[in-house]
């Protein structure tokens, strides 16, 4: 049998045309499809901080207004105050993890990390890891992810473990602008104190530091312009006190409280006010920052 004229098989030169014109569209869409990915998953972390921070409310309602205690319990710091080898907290001796406090309101251990934060995360001692029924609770598949903490300020953090306490969420002038929670792979926060230009007061910002400190932007370089490269599109989701939560982008600069360019400190949250309107003399973030004296 004879093939009709009219059909015919494709030449060398269309296959290919056809070919180039794939390539060129999926170089077009695939950014877009990754920057879609990304949107989703700024939504779902914007998400879990809200629910997070209504769930903190909760907590607090069940406590007499108090916030979540979780203050410093390892030694090699002097975040520590009190503490000395005899106190050495090594074996879990301050109970359970903040999550699992927690969990009684959320239910949910995914809600826990950011879906986008792989970073690996900080261990620091004195508490059971989050899913732990004991410091001897070696299953590790009750285990999980934690990638958010608490406002050192409000959860008095850098306070002493001998004498544990929380902030009065009503103790908190501006509960709107003040931060709850937010991004860390540690367990607690670093402020960054900036003069705000009163000539009186400064204000603590939610910090950034270098690599490997356990609170860092994730998926972030180390220093200087590669922090806008991390997080969501060089920035993160917070939760605020009165139970909202927004998004704030990080901005790249010394903290003139405490470490220098390229050592620990290189960037911090404007946006995400840890502390603001503190009075200072002059104005003037204070030598040897001690976080301890601006707790609520």
């Amino acid at each position: 049998m004879k093939r009709s004229n009219n059909q015919r098989a494709f030449t060398l030169i269309e296959l290919l045309v056809v070919i180039a014109i794939i390539a060129i569209l999926a170089a077009i869409l695939f950014p877009v499809f990754a920057q879609a990915k990304l949107a989703a998953k700024k939504t779902n972390d914007l998400s879990q901080n809200k629910q997070l921070g209504l769930a903190s409310l909760m907590y607090s309602g069940d406590y007499d207004d108090e916030a979540m205690a979780f203050p410093y319990a390892a030694t090699w710091s002097t975040s520590c105050p009190g503490c000395s080898s005899a106190t050495a907290f090594t074996h879990g001796e301050m109970g359970p993890w903040w999550t699992d406090r927690l969990m009684p309101y959320v239910k949910n251990k995914g809600i826990f990390a950011n879906p986008s934060n792989s970073d690996t995360l900080y261990w620091c001692k004195g508490y059971w890891k989050p899913g732990q029924t004991s410091y001897t609770d070696t299953n590790i598949s009750d285990q999980y992810r934690v990638t958010y903490t608490y406002n050192e300020f409000i959860a008095h953090q850098d306070s002493n473990p001998l004498t544990p306490g929380a902030a009065s969420m009503t103790s908190i002038p501006d509960v709107a602008g003040t931060v709850l929670l937010g991004p860390s792979n540690n367990w607690f926060s670093r402020s960054s104190c900036q003069p705000n230009g009163s000539g009186v007061t400064v204000d603590f910002d939610w910090d950034v530091s270098q690599a490997g400190w356990g609170y860092e932007l994730w998926g972030a370089g180390t220093a200087g312009a590669d922090l806008k490269s991390g997080g969501f599109n060089g920035g993160a989701n917070f939760a605020y006190a009165d139970g909202h939560a927004k998004y704030a982008k990080v901005s790249v600069g010394p903290d003139a409280g405490r470490g220098a360019v390229g050592t620990a400190y290189v960037g911090y949250f404007p946006q995400a006010k840890t502390h603001s309107q503190v009075a200072v003399p002059g104005g003037v973030c204070p030598a040897g920052y001690n976080p301890t004296a601006y707790i609520f």
